[in-house]
Order: structure tokens, then C-alpha cells, then sequence
């Protein structure tokens, strides 16, 4: 569903702390996605299109700082 990190992902998040940081909160925001898929029916629409779609821009704005942090590895 979401597009994966370039193959060296892994292994740089582990030499790099803030990249290491920001992958587990990319990782914790597709399981909240998730959760809110599976909470849709019990929820009200309104509120589950708000916090649906504060979450993917949340999870859109840190993919895109792990891209940037990816991009600037030696």
C-alpha cells in the first residue's frame, strides 16, 4: 500500500539515529492508518475523514523528510 524506502533504507536508518527515529514514526503512522481503516464503521464519518486524512498528511510530510535524509547520505 505505501511505497517502500530505497533498498539501503534499512541499513542507514540503523548509522543514522534521526533517520532511524523517523522511519519508526512513519512505521507507527501506516499502523494507525491501518487501525483507522478497520475503526471505520464504528466511527463517525466526519471525525474518521479528519483523523484519516491528518494522519496521511502527517505520514506524507515524513516520508518525505526520510527521502531528503536519504538523499543527503554521502
Amino acid at each position: 500500500m505505501f511505497l517502500p524506502s530505497s533498498p539501503g533504507a534499512a541499513a542507514a536508518a540503523t548509522a543514522d539515529p534521526g533517520l532511524k527515529r523517523v522511519s519508526a514514526r512513519r512505521d507507527s503512522l501506516e499502523r494507525r492508518v491501518a487501525e483507522l481503516r478497520v475503526a471505520k464503521s464504528t466511527m463517525a464519518p466526519d471525525l474518521y475523514e479528519r483523523t484519516l486524512e491528518d494522519t496521511l498528511v502527517e505520514l506524507a510530510t515524513t516520508t518525505r523528510a526520510i527521502h531528503e535524509r536519504e538523499a543527503r547520505r554521502p
